[in-house]
C-alpha cells in the first residue's frame, strides 16, 4: 500500500492567540491577557510584503512558495487586505479567493463563483467557464482591477489550474504553493517563461523569530527560550505559534524580570498534533512503524532501518518528506523531517505499541557503538525489563545522570534490582546533586553503615558523598576530611581530591597533587584527567595562563580515551579553558567554545549544559562591556541553572545583578548559597561593582581591596590583578599601581600587561597616555574599560587647560560608553561634569549621591563621614553651581 500524498496543513488562518502585555508596575508583575489578537503578528516578513505588494500593483502575477506553516497564506492575506483597502475606492483592488483542495473534483475551487452568476442582461450566451468567470468578476468588481488569490494552488485539479492560468492573461494572480510538491503544469506555468515571479519564502531567522515573539507577547523571551523554540520549530511560524499558545495555556511560558521564559520540556499541543497528524494518519502500518522507530531512536542508520522495513518503504518516507537523510559519523542515517514530526509520532504511541517498537529497536538497532546509542540501548533494556550487563548499566546511568536525569533514575532502579543497591544509591545521589537536591543526597548516602559494605563499595560511596559535599553543599573542607577518614591513599583518590582542594582555595596544595599525578607512571588516564580538571583553574588563577591553556588542550585531545569513566571530561575541561581564555583577553576563542556547549545543550534540551554555556557567553559579554547582551545571557543562565547546576549559579546570579546595576536597573535575583572559599574572591569583586554603580565608591574600593588581598593570600595573582584594577577604577589608582608592581609580573598574557600599563597611566596627569591606554584596552576587547580611560583622559585634559583635547576625549568616551549601554561607573560619571564648575573628588561623590535621592545622613553613612562634613561639601557644590536646593542639583547633574 502506498503512502498517501504529502501532508496538507489545515487552514489555520482564523486561529487567534492571546496578546499578553506585562503589568508595567514592576518587572516581576504577572502578565495579563488583553483582547485576543485577530491573527499572529506579521513580523519578519516586511521586506517580502513590500516586494509582493509592489509587484501586484505593477500587474505582475506572483507565486509564493514555501514549506507547510512557513507563512505563505498569511503573507498572501496581508497583501490582499492591503490592496483591497487603499483608502480611496478607485485605488483599491477587488479580491477574490479560491482554495485548492485534495478532493480533485473538477472546478470545485471556482464553484462559489460559477454557481452565483448575476442574471443575464441579454446578449450572446456564455458557455465556457472562462467566459462565465470573466463576466462574474467584472460584475462583482464594480469596475475595479481584479486580484485573484489562489491559496494552495498546488492542490488545484487540472481544469481549475488551466482556468487560473487563463485568468492570469487578463487579471492579476497571487498564488501560494508548497515546495517539494508536484503542482499541475498550468500552475507551474504561472512563474515559468517570464509569466510571473516566484518568491520562495524562507523560515524565520533567529532575529526575526525574536521580533515576532516580542510582538506577540509584549516582552522579549530569554536567549535559551528563543533558541529552544527555534530548535523545535526551525523558523516555522505555524509551529511557533502553536507552541506559544500551548505554553501560555499550560503555564510553561512564564513572565519574570521583564522576560518570558519556558520552564520544563517543550510539549506539542493537541491542536498542533492534529495539524501534523493529518498527514501522519494516512501512513499505512509498515510506513508508520518505520517512521515511529526513527522518531524513537533518532538518528537511525540507513542499514539498520532497511533491515526493519523494506528499502522501498524507507525511500518512500524520504520522498514524502516524513524522514530526511543525514550524515552520522560518515554513514547515511535517517531522522524525522522536523522535530515536531518526531514529537507528534511519539506522543501518539500507546503503551503497548511503544513497548513493541522498543523491543524491535532493542533487537535490531545495535550497530552503532556511539555513546548516544549505548545509552539508548541501556534505557530500552531497562524499559523492557531485560537483563543488561551490570557494569554497562551502571556506566550508562552515570553517563546520563546530568543530561537525562529521568532516564538515569530508571537505570539506577534496574541497577538496584540486579543487586547493586549501593551503586544505585550513588547514581541517584549524583542526580540529586546536579538537580539542586544535595541535602537529600547527603541524607541518603550518610544512612549507609560502612560496616555493611565491602571496601570497594565503601570507597565509592565515600567519594560520591565527598563530591556532593564539595560541589552540591559547598563544603569542600568537609569533603576532604571525609576522604582522609578512609585512611588510604591512592592515585584514584588523589585525582578526586584535586578539584576539591581548588574549591577550598588550597591552590598550592592542589597544584602539587596534580603535578604528582601527571608525572606518575602508575596513574591511569582517568586519574590524570581528574588532575587536569583541577590543574587548569589552578594554573589560570596562579598566573600561568598559557600553561593552563596547554593543560586543557592536552586533556581535550585525550578525552575520548576516558569517555567511559569520565563522560563529561570535555565539559569540565572546557569550562576551565573558557575562563582562562577570558582572563587572557582571548574573548572570541572563549565565545566559540561556549557557543558550542550552549548550542549542544539547546539541541539536546539539557538545561545544565545550556545554562553553563549561557553563563560563559554572559561573562564574556560582561568582560567586553556588551552589557545588554550580558544581561540576556545571564538571565537565561540563571533560569536554567536554578533547575540543574554544578556550582555556577552563584556566579551567574551575581554577574546578572552586577550587569543590571551597571545599566541602572534593579534585578530581582534569587537567593543562592555562596559558601565557597574560592568563590569569595569573585563575590567581593561583583559586590564592589554594584556598590560603585550606586555611587558608593569608598565601599567599592574596600570590597575590591579585600578581594585583592584575599587573592594574594590564596596564591591567585590573576584575580588579585583584576581586583587591584578595580581599586584604581573606583578612585585609588596610586595604591593599585603600587600593588600591581608586585602582582603584575606574576601574571602572564597580553591582558595582564595592558591592564598594568593602563593603571600606571591613571597615576599621571598626561591625557595622551590615558588615551593611548584607552586604545590598547579597546583593541583587547575591553570596551567599558576603554570608555573609562577615555573619560579619565578628558578630565585630565580639562584640568590641564586643554579644552580641544578634552572635547575629543569626551567624544571618544561617549561613543564607547554608548556601545556599552551607558553604564554607571565612577570614571564615566565624570563625563557629565566636564562642562560644569570644577568639583573635588569628594564633592563629586557627595553631589552624585544627593542627586540620586539620598539624605545627608544616608550620604554620611555611605561615605563614612560626619553629617556636618557632608553639609559643608554640599554647600560648596551649591556655591560652585550657583544653585540653592537638591532639586536644582539633580537637574544640573542630569
Amino acid at each position: 500500500m502506498a503512502v498517501a500524498s504529502q501532508w496538507r496543513a489545515p487552514d489555520w488562518k482564523d486561529v487567534s492567540v492571546p496578546r499578553l502585555q506585562t503589568d508595567r508596575a514592576g518587572p516581576d508583575a504577572p502578565a495579563t491577557v488583553s483582547d485576543p489578537l485577530r491573527s499572529w503578528p506579521l513580523t519578519g516578513r516586511e521586506q517580502e510584503f513590500g516586494y509582493v505588494t509592489d509587484l501586484i500593483l505593477e500587474g505582475r502575477t506572483v507565486v509564493i512558495a514555501g514549506a507547510p506553516g512557513v507563512g505563505k497564506t498569511r503573507l498572501a492575506r496581508e497583501v490582499a487586505e492591503r490592496l483591497a483597502d487603499r483608502g480611496r475606492p478607485e485605488e483599491s483592488l477587488h479580491v477574490e479567493w479560491i482554495i485548492g483542495t485534495a478532493e480533485g473534483i473538477p472546478l470545485t475551487p471556482f464553484a462559489h463563483l460559477l454557481d452565483h452568476l448575476p442574471p443575464s442582461s441579454g446578449g450572446p450566451a456564455l458557455s465556457t467557464p472562462l467566459a462565465l468567470l470573466r463576466r462574474t468578476l467584472r460584475e462583482r468588481s464594480g469596475g475595479r482591477p481584479v486580484l485573484v488569490v489562489a491559496d494552495d494552488a498546488h492542490l488545484l485539479d487540472d481544469q481549475s489550474a488551466a482556468l487560473l492560468l487563463q485568468l492570469a492573461t487578463t487579471m492579476t494572480v497571487l498564488a501560494t504553493v508548497r515546495t517539494h510538491h508536484d503542482a499541475p503544469a498550468p500552475v507551474v506555468s504561472l512563474w515559468k517563461e517570464d509569466r510571473g515571479i516566484r518568491l520562495d519564502l524562507q523560515p524565520l531567522t533567529r532575529a526575526e523569530t525574536a521580533d515576532l515573539l516580542v510582538s506577540a507577547l509584549g516582552a522579549p523571551v530569554t536567549a535559551s527560550t528563543l533558541d529552544r523554540l527555534l530548535v523545535i520549530t526551525r523558523g516555522n511560524t505555524l509551529f511557533l505559534r502553536e507552541l506559544v499558545v500551548e505554553g501560555l495555556r499550560s503555564g510553561a511560558l512564564r513572565h519574570a524580570s521583564g522576560r518570558w521564559s519556558w520552564e520544563g520540556p517543550l510539549r506539542v499541543s493537541d491542536r498542533l498534533s492534529e495539524v501534523v497528524g493529518v498527514h501522519l494518519g494516512r501512513l499505512d502500518d509498515p510506513h508508520r512503524t518505520a517512521a515511529e522507530i526513527v522518531a524513537l531512536a533518532d538518528p537511525v542508520a540507513w542499514s539498520d532501518l532497511v533491515a526493519v522495513a523494506t528499502e522501498d518503504v524507507v525511500a518512500d518516507l524520504v520522498e514524502r518528506g516524513v524522514l530526511e537523510m543525514v550524515d552520522e559519523a560518515g554513514e547515511p542515517a535517517l531522522r524525522p523531517s522536523h522535530p515536531v514530526v518526531a514529537e507528534v509520532l511519539l506522543s501518539r504511541l500507546s503503551p503497548p505499541r511503544r513497548r513493541r517498537l522498543v523491543r524491535i529497536a532493542a533487537r535490531s538497532l545495535a550497530s552503532s557503538g556511539s555513546l548516544r546509542h549505548r545509552l539508548r540501548r541501556a534505557a530500552w533494556f531497562a524499559e523492557l525489563g531485560w537483563e543488561f550487563p551490570i557494569d554497562e548499566l551502571i556506566a550508562a546511568a552515570r553517563q546520563c545522570a546530568m543530561v537525562a536525569p529521568d532516564m538515569a533514575r530508571r537505570l539506577a532502579r534496574r541497577v538496584a534490582d540486579q543487586g547493586a543497591a549501593s551503586m544505585a544509591a550513588s547514581v541517584i545521589a549524583q542526580i540529586d546533586m546536579f538537580s539542586g537536591r544535595s541535602d537529600r543526597a547527603e541524607e541518603a548516602l550518610a544512612a549507609f553503615d560502612p560496616a555493611d559494605l565491602d571496601a570497594e563499595d565503601r570507597t565509592n560511596l565515600t567519594v560520591m558523598r565527598a563530591n556532593n559535599l564539595a560541589f552540591g553543599l559547598r563544603r569542600p573542607e568537609a569533603a576532604l576530611d571525609l576522604i582522609d577518614e578512609l585512611g588510604v591513599r591512592s592515585d584514584w583518590l588523589d585525582g578526586q581530591r584535586v578539584p576539591m582542594l581548588v574549591l577550598a582555595g588550597r591552590l598550592t596544595e592542589a597544584r602539587a597533587v596534580a603535578d604528582r599525578l601527571l608525572a606518575c607512571p602508575t596513574a591511569t588516564p582517568a586519574d590524570r584527567m581528574r588532575a587536569r580538571f583541577g590543574l587548569v583553574p589552578t594554573c589560570a588563577l596562579g598566573g600561568w595562563l598559557d600553561e593552563a591553556i596547554a593543560v586543557a588542550s592536552a586533556g581535550l585531545a585525550g578525552a575520548a580515551e576516558v569517555a567511559g569513566e569520565l563522560p563529561f571530561a570535555v565539559g569540565q575541561l572546557g569550562t576551565g579553558l573558557i575562563l582562562t581564555l577570558h582572563w587572557s583577553g582571548r574573548f572570541d576563542e572563549a565565545d566559540g567554545f561556549a557557543r558550542l556547549a550552549y548550542d549542544q545543550g539547546v539541541a539536546d534540551d539539557v538545561p545544565i549544559q545550556r545554562g553553563i554555556g549561557a553563563f560563559h557567553l554572559g561573562v564574556g559579554s560582561f568582560w567586553r562591556g556588551d552589557l545588554e547582551a550580558a544581561e540576556g545571557w545571564l538571565a537565561a543562565a540563571v533560569a536554567d541553572l536554578r533547575t540543574a547546576d554544578l556550582g555556577f549559579l552563584p556566579s551567574a546570579v551575581d554577574h546578572w545583578r552586577a550587569t543590571n546595576a551597571l545599566l541602572g536597573r534593579a534585578a530581582h535575583v534569587p537567593e543562592v548559597d555562596r559558601r565557597l572559599p574560592l568563590y569569595e574572591i569573585e563575590r567581593l569583586r561583583l559586590e564592589a561593582t554594584v556598590a560603585a554603580s550606586d555611587g558608593a565608591c569608598r565601599q567599592a574600593r574596600t570590597l575590591a581591596r579585600a578581594a585583592a588581598e584575599r587573592s594574594e593570600t590564596m596564591s591567585a595573582p590573576t584575580y588579585a590583578l583584576f581586583s587591584w584594577v578595580d581599586v584604581a577604577r573606583y578612585g585609588d589608582p596610586r595604591a593599585a599601581a603600587a600593588a600591581l608592581g608586585r602582582v603584575g609580573p606574576l601574571v602572564g598574557g597580553r591582558m595582564a600587561t595592558v591592564l598594568v600599563d593602563a593603571v600606571a597611566a591613571l597615576v599621571h596627569d598626561d591625557p595622551s597616555a590615558k588615551l593611548e591606554q584607552s586604545a590598547a584596552l579597546e583593541a583587547l576587547g575591553l570596551r567599558l574599560y576603554a570608555a573609562e580611560w577615555a573619560a579619565a583622559a578628558a578630565t585630565a585634559a580639562r584640568d590641564g587647560g586643554r579644552p580641544q583635547s578634552a572635547r575629543a576625549a569626551t567624544q571618544r568616551a561617549g561613543g564607547l560608553a554608548a556601545t556599552c549601554g551607558w553604564p554607571r561607573t565612577p570614571m564615566l560619571g565624570s563625563l557629565a561634569e566636564l562642562d560644569l564648575p570644577t568639583l573635588t573628588p569628594r564633592e563629586r561623590e557627595v553631589a552624585r549621591l544627593v542627586a540620586s535621592g539620598l539624605s545627608n545622613l544616608e550620604v554620611a553613612d555611605r561615605l563614612e563621614l560626619s553629617i556636618r562634613t557632608v553639609e559643608t561639601h554640599l554647600q560648596r557644590v551649591y556655591t560652585k553651581f550657583g544653585i540653592h536646593c537638591r532639586k536644582q542639583l539633580s537637574e544640573v547633574l542630569r
